[in-house]
């Protein structure tokens, strides 16, 4: 069964029955490939596929393999992602002060939840939120009514219910965090008990107690307020509290009816308060319960809940049964044709520790809400009560206090969550492709909603392994944000150390570290430079090295050492988003480094596809269900070379199909190809798209180098510490182009060290610099410069990163010339400015024997970047709004070039259309 996909009661139940020999396999370390791909599939549940199934990936299994058996010092996994935990942006979010809030208008702040600690007690912590992606999402309903909208891959705290012969306790089995798309009608998931969550706000009570009255029995559509009511407590009140706001109560010619007018000309009336409370013009269906209740006390609270009820509610006992033995239900009720005010008086009642079920009544096409449970019949009449209703809720309760104790024993709370009840999932639905949020909670990672909701699955399944079957291993986990780091750490503590398999296993779970009885240890450690700086584990993993800083990544490289009986091994495991991104970085040095580099894609990680038909895997219906699926394209583009198989039934993985075929519908085609496909990452978000090496670069040395008589220009930018300095030589082969062929950079070294290596080298090369730019707030350099190689070297005179950036763009970029000036024709059509590359062996390894080329400014012109919070356009990043720069980082030899071409070709080339033009007049002026 793959991970993801549906699961039947019974199959729930095998699952969780322990055998003792599961329990010792669980112990015993893997000796071989086909005891490591078990322990994989039957203990840990992840069904890794063998094989791969595009040509040049990599089996994930061997990935995993060559982790845990240490066959490579270094292994880099590039993945394709996996799955977020979110909210539909409507949905809203109960915060620690009462208010709700909906997803989207949470974006970009912090704030505080609640959240239950390990003890099931109430506590508060900070949380922030940020934006997902738009994706289908799915409402789930439990037998309450309670609803949350989520994405497939949002995690529930859940568990199985197995029924029992009658007379017996049905059997529940916890199976921890589980995503919403694994679950099915029949499961149960966890219900927080009591989301004791009030407001420090206070209003008057008239106005509490008005608004209540209006919302269940007034009518706020016509010009005239009104509010129907017979004789009584509540009438009178409504009397006193429309007085408190200069208003009176006139009759009309309905008998109950009344009129709401104002008495007198003050700013105080009723119609201003509904205007306020956002409930004014609103009809029956579509009344709720104001935003600003939430944020009241708890009295206030109350006080608004036992005035609704008093309009619509009741408080009931059901008719003897025919036998006349006293089997008589009783009830706590209220009923509106708005289901969002209904639902909202459930949200509030739970706030009190009050269980309510809300169902449609299609008979009056309206919403009902019981409480029948006689605890909570009990504690309704303790905190709220029903104003003017007092001797039904008194009969109510006397009928349901010997009945208290017996609901206690209920299977509700067994095997539960502390803090928690389960109820039954009835509905699981799509509710439409909507775009998601997803929230992040501080040390306790989870948030107390209605349900009980949590916010790195592969890792958390390889780290269990290693600790449970090597004693006394040491690792380390690397997470580069917080999100990740809370994901594994709630796999492992609230996922793998759960399985009954590993029950005593662990002997301390926290969020920066778990250890086991066996003496092993797992730290997870944030991907700073002080958090890679102390631990030297046996295994360092680094989780999401795409978010990872390059610096950071270059530290914790030596953290792992050999100890306790174990090699020290680093590993990487990462997607790859950004063309400048770490993994890519990494990737692109990874023969260099000695890292051994696995990667697969979807179609590694992907169950069989199930179409056309789920008990038949192997059958293909080409014309039918493949041409609708929405990766067809993809799985069928080789299935020439695999004998008319597609990609989809040559998966062997764990993902669900439901779940892919979902995210292809909503990535763009390029998401699709870098995060699922795992292909290399465009350019998007670079500064300098135009780059192109195979363009740019001068592979087979084919521009020659520079002579004595040749005019050499000088182009510096001074690194502060600790940061380089860098100094780049060129020439102009020919009018109008710019040739780079030497690049230096110093580490540590003063201006004068600095600018006497530089003079040595060319004259040892017999090179004749003739002009030079460098950066201007650097003026020891240019002194420096100016003393060793004469005076030739001016500063900087337009530091504009805007319109250098502009300038160089246009050179890098080949532009057919349409001026009136005669250029030769083999000026049309090619690129302006190139470069020499330093001379590699076949080892990979660079020439020591030739001086001349560059190296660091390619991989400059792959990193230097925009900031990702102003990337527009999908697919490639223009030049960006004025007064925008791009991260000061990866652009020591960029800015020497810049420097040189806005003092060389001055500011007018960048806005000049005419380019290639102006620079060949230039050129020849210079020369």
């Amino acid at each position: 069964m793959a991970r993801g996909s549906k699961r039947t009661h019974h199959e729930l139940e095998e699952r969780t029955t322990v055998d003792p020999r599961a329990r010792a396999l669980a112990k015993h370390r893997p000796r071989n490939d086909r005891e490591l791909y078990g322990y994989f599939k039957h203990i840990l549940g992840l069904n890794l596929a063998t094989r791969p199934v595009v040509e040049g990936h990599d089996a994930p299994f061997d990935f995993f393999k060559d982790v845990f058996f240490k066959i490579s010092p270094s292994v880099m996994g590039i993945a394709n992602r996996g799955g977020g935990k979110c909210a539909a942006e409507g949905e809203l979010l109960t915060l620690a002060d009462g208010r709700r809030v909906a997803h989207r208008d949470l974006v970009g702040t912090v704030f505080t939840v609640p959240t239950l600690n390990d003890q099931g007690q109430l506590v508060t912590a900070d949380a922030c939120a940020e934006w997902n992606e738009t994706e289908q999402v799915y409402c789930l309903t439990t037998e309450s009514g309670y609803q949350v909208i989520r994405n497939a891959q949002h995690p529930l705290w859940a568990g199985s219910y197995a029924p029992s012969p009658v007379g017996a306790s049905p059997v529940l089995t916890s199976r921890g965090w589980q995503a919403l798309g694994e679950l099915a009608v029949g499961d149960v998931v966890a219900v927080t008990e009591e989301l004791s969550v009030f407001g420090t706000q206070e209003l008057p009570d008239h106005e509490v107690k008005l608004l209540a009255y209006l919302i269940g029995d007034g009518g706020m559509t016509a010009d005239t307020l009104t509010f129907t009511q017979m004789d009584g407590p509540q009438l009178d009140e409504v009397r006193a509290c429309a007085a408190e706001m200069d208003a009176e109560l006139n009759p009309t010619s309905n008998p109950y009816g009344y009129n709401i007018r104002r008495r007198s000309a003050g700013p105080a009336h009723v119609r201003d308060m509904l205007r306020r409370h956002g409930l004014m013009g609103k009809h029956s269906r579509d009344k709720r319960v104001p935003e600003a209740i939430f944020s009241l006390t708890a009295e206030q609270v109350a006080l608004f809940l036992s005035r609704l009820f008093a309009t619509d509610g009741w408080a009931a006992l059901g008719k003897e049964d025919s036998r006349g033995k006293g089997s008589r239900s009783a009830e706590i009720g209220f009923c509106s044709v708005s289901e969002g005010l209904v639902r909202d008086v459930q949200a509030l009642l739970q706030r009190f520790g009050i269980h309510s079920r809300v169902f449609r009544k299609p008979r009056v096409n309206a919403w009902v809400l019981v409480i029948k449970h006689a605890r909570e019949i009990v504690r309704f009449a303790e905190r709220i009560g029903i104003y003017g209703k007092e001797d039904a809720v008194s009969r109510v309760v006397a009928h349901a206090l010997p009945r208290v104790d017996a609901n206690r024993g209920s299977w509700r709370r067994k095997n539960a969550h502390p803090g928690t009840r389960w109820e039954k999932v009835v509905s699981i639905v799509p509710a439409g492709v909507q775009r998601t949020v997803a929230v992040t909670v501080k040390d306790y990672h989870t948030y107390a909603h209605q349900l009980f909701e949590h916010n790195s699955f592969g890792s958390a399944a390889l780290h269990t392994l290693n600790m449970v079957t090597k004693p006394g291993i040491d690792i380390v986990n690397v997470a580069a944000i917080k999100k990740q780091a809370e994901g594994l750490y709630n796999y492992i503590a609230q996922g793998f150390a759960l399985m009954p398999v590993f029950q005593g296993e662990f002997a301390e779970i926290i969020q920066t570290r778990t250890r086991t009885v066996g003496g092993s240890n797992l730290a997870i450690l944030p991907g700073t430079m002080a958090g890679v700086s102390g631990p030297h584990p046996n295994m360092t993993l680094f989780d999401e090295v795409e978010f990872v800083d390059w610096a950071v990544l270059q530290q914790g490289i030596s953290m792992a050492q050999a100890k306790n009986g174990y090699p020290a091994q680093n590993v990487y495991i990462s997607t790859r988003q950004r063309i400048y991104g770490s993994m890519n970085r990494l990737s692109e040095n990874a023969r260099k480094m000695g890292i051994r580099e696995y990667r697969w894609a979807v179609w590694e990680s992907m169950e069989k596809c199930p179409l056309p038909d789920p008990n038949n895997r192997d059958r293909i219906d080409f014309n039918g269900a493949c041409k609708r699926c929405p990766l067809m394209e993809s799985c069928w583009s080789d299935a020439e070379q695999h004998k008319g198989v597609p990609r989809g039934k040559r998966a062997t993985g764990f993902m669900s199909y439901e779940d892919i075929a979902q995210r292809r519908e909503q990535m763009t085609d390029q998401q699709w190809d870098v995060q699922m496909e795992c292909k290399k990452p465009s350019k998007r978000g670079l500064v300098y798209t135009e780059f192109d090496e195979a363009l740019h670069v001068d592979r087979n040395f084919d521009t020659p180098l520079p002579d004595e008589y040749t005019p050499v220009f000088l182009m510096g930018d001074w690194g502060f510490n600790p940061d380089p300095a860098v100094v780049l030589l060129g020439y102009s082969p020919r009018p109008g182009y710019m040739h780079v062929f030497k690049e230096f950079v110093f580490m540590e070294m003063t201006e004068d060290e600095v600018a006497h290596e530089v003079a040595l080298w060319c004259r040892e090369y017999q090179l004749r610099v003739t002009q030079g730019v460098v950066d201007a707030s650097a003026p020891a350099f240019v002194k420096a410069l100016n003393k060793r190689l004469g005076p030739i070297v001016i500063p900087s005179p337009d530091k504009s990163i805007e319109n250098g950036i502009q300038a160089v763009r246009k050179m890098l970029k080949p532009r057919k010339y349409t001026g009136r000036l005669a250029v030769p024709e083999s000026y049309v059509e090619q690129p302006r400015l190139t470069f020499r590359p330093r001379h590699k062996l076949a080892n990979g390894e660079f020439d020591p024997s030739d001086p001349y080329g560059c190296a660091m400014i390619f991989d400059e012109f792959n990193q230097y970047h925009w900031p990702d919070s102003k990337l527009k356009d999908p697919i490639d990043i223009k030049v960006t709004k004025r007064g925008e720069v791009p991260v000061d980082s990866f652009n020591h030899t960029l800015d020497a070039l810049r420097y040189y071409v806005m003092a060389y070709f001055g500011p007018e080339y960048a806005g000049n259309t005419n380019a290639n033009a102006y620079l060949y007049t230039r050129a020849v002026t210079l020369n």
